[in-house]
């Protein structure tokens, strides 16, 4: 099934989270997921 509709990806904790989110027309959230960056220790 084909859905229509739009992403939003918002960036947070100074860059290190992405926050993606797809919302269909009727603006009901059909998909979500997050990427987290770890830090590097040296």
């Amino acid at each position: 099934m084909i859905t229509y509709g739009f992403l939003n990806i918002d960036v947070i904790n100074n860059g290190s989270t992405l926050v993606i989110k797809f919302y269909d027309v009727n603006n009901s959230i059909r998909d979500s997921f997050e990427i987290n960056k770890s830090r590097k220790l040296h």
